[in-house]
């Protein structure tokens, strides 16, 4: 597995364990890496940054992922699978650096680790419906500006 890899993974886990409750000082987050010895500069710097772009961005995101579920409120969606869309979206729109496609197909991917059985399929259809409506993929192909 990849650094980009873990890193979304780690990322996915320090935005969980906000949403549950967890604190998101500085202290609390430095501890949350400090537990993952394994996790090399790598996996922390890029992961830190996508955790980063999730929560600060918590609001703005949440309105993307209701707009994009249909007939689902944002209260129905299991938090973990929440947390992962916002992960994902963040990359894709405050992060950059990576094609929007691998960031997807990185999400499902992951969802098929941490989520339930259904859930790649609506991660997938969230984050397509968003890149879509946001022109996000043919920003990246060059075909709009």
């Amino acid at each position: 597995m990849g650094a980009r890899t873990k890193a979304r993974e780690a990322a996915l886990q320090l935005v969980y364990q906000v949403e549950l409750g967890g604190e998101r000082t500085p202290e609390a987050i430095a501890l949350f890496w400090a537990e993952l010895p394994t996790a090399g500069e790598n996996v922390r710097s890029y992961g830190s940054q996508l955790a980063t772009a999730a929560l600060e961005h918590q609001e703005e995101l949440d309105a993307m992922v209701s707009g994009a579920a249909e007939n689902w409120d944002i209260g129905r969606i299991a938090r973990v699978d929440l947390c992962l869309l916002r992960v994902a979206l963040g990359e894709m729109i405050y992060v950059g650096g990576t094609p929007v496609a691998v960031v997807i197909n990185e999400a499902i991917e992951v969802a098929k680790r941490f989520c339930d059985t259904n859930s790649p399929a609506f991660v997938n259809g969230v984050l397509d419906s968003v890149a879509a409506e946001r022109k996000l993929l043919e920003k990246q192909d060059g075909k709009s500006a």
